[in-house]
């Protein structure tokens, strides 16, 4: 999915999800940082014309794996377990040298940058 960075850290930090509705392609956002201005929903879709050069439509993104996002973004915010992860993070900022939590949680972080690694089918 493309988003503006900040909104997308959010999404990974999961302080940031979308719930399904009724109708198909369309989610409630839930946003507990307070990223405004985002709507209250989303709907995705795709351009009418296909650029030249591509082929194929894009596949809209796993309704399952974003109720698999959402459930742990909930458990997440619900247990405080994002704040402990923002606290790793502010640590790989400050320590001259990496404890085993921070260091296995950075490289954890950083399989994120590389796509290409892990494909989810998004």
């Amino acid at each position: 999915m493309t988003m503006e960075f900040n909104v997308h850290d959010a999404f990974d930090r999961l302080y940031l999800w979308f719930e399904a509705t009724e109708i198909e392609n369309c989610y409630n956002v839930v946003d507990v940082m307070g990223l405004k201005p985002l709507p209250e929903k989303i709907t995705f879709t795709r351009p009418a014309i296909l650029s030249p050069g591509f082929h194929k439509e894009s596949p809209f993104p796993s309704p399952e794996l974003l109720a698999l996002h959402a459930s742990c973004a909930k458990v997440a915010h619900l247990s405080g377990a994002g704040e402990y992860l923002d606290e790793l993070d502010e640590d790989l900022d400050e320590l001259p040298v990496l404890a085993a939590d921070v260091l296995d949680h950075a490289l954890l972080r950083s399989l994120s940058f590389m796509p290409s690694l892990v494909d989810v089918g998004v």
